[in-house]
């Protein structure tokens, strides 16, 4: 095989045949070479994908930002609507509401577990230690508490556990320790 120069001729010594060194066709003088026509129509294809990629790309992180942007000014604007709006609670709400208070904190500060089972609060009012829950039907023995000697616990109930006509001062006192300034 001899090859002169920087084209693609390429001759047979014993036939004397011309080809084409890279896709060893017949030459193509006038013509590109099909191997090279493929790989630059394939390089163009790579080059067209790539920028239609980075286009989607760019829209999307456009959309993106649009939607944060939008976001961002819905949680604002609720913010400022929720920062001058008023809590306004009927009064036999309110009544309704302060004795669920009182009561979740009577069951708290009484001896009172939960089940191992199905996690319902039990109160022990009496008897040996063998539990049943009703609930799921559990039994279980009852573990003693043990109560700490000094608590930061303020228990509203504390000063109006024995007098449950005092509920008014309790309304007090709880507004006293929100600050809300309802009476």
């Amino acid at each position: 095989m001899i090859n002169d120069g920087d084209d693609n001729l390429a001759m047979c010594v014993q036939c004397r045949y011309t080809f084409c060194k890279k896709c060893k066709e017949i030459f193509h003088s006038q013509t590109m070479c099909p191997k090279d026509y493929m790989i630059q129509q394939l390089k163009l294809q790579q080059e067209k994908e790539r920028q239609r990629i980075q286009q989607q790309k760019e829209e999307a992180l456009a959309q993106l930002a649009e939607a944060e942007q939008k976001k961002k000014a819905s949680a604002e604007q609720k913010i400022a609507t929720q920062k001058f709006r008023q809590i306004v609670i009927k009064l036999s709400d309110e009544q309704a509401l302060l004795e669920q208070i009182l009561n979740a904190e009577r069951i708290e500060s009484l001896n009172t577990q939960y089940c191992p089972k199905c996690h319902v609060r039990i109160e022990k009012n009496g008897g040996c230690s063998h539990m049943h829950c009703s609930q799921c039907n559990h039994d279980f023995t009852w573990q003693p508490i043990t109560k700490p000697e000094a608590s930061n616990n303020i228990s509203l109930l504390n000063d109006y556990m024995d007098n449950p006509i005092r509920i008014e001062s309790v309304k007090k006192e709880l507004n006293k320790v929100t600050n809300t300034g309802l009476y």
